[in-house]
């Protein structure tokens, strides 16, 4: 579900994955300096990559699967590494 973004959810949570470096800096205008540290780039957190997700919207159905594939993949690669 998507819900607004805003200063109090970014500085309640305790890690925050975004999908893309726009992401990121849009998170860190809203996130206290000192807690930059909890921001991670999806692809950098579950696949070692910094690289940013690509983004499906106005694409093929093709392009969706696939972004739906690297997404479900990397959630299971965060559930492992939490455990």
């Amino acid at each position: 579900k998507a819900v607004m973004i805003t200063a109090e959810l970014v500085n309640a949570a305790d890690r925050i994955i975004v999908m893309t470096r726009q992401h990121k800096t849009e998170v860190m205008r809203l996130l206290d300096p000192s807690h930059w540290n909890r921001i991670a780039l999806f692809n950098d957190i579950c696949f070692g990559e910094s690289s940013d997700l690509p983004d499906p919207h106005y694409q093929s159905a093709q392009v969706y699967y696939t972004c739906f594939k690297a997404i479900e993949k990397g959630c299971r690669e965060i559930v492992r590494k939490l455990k």
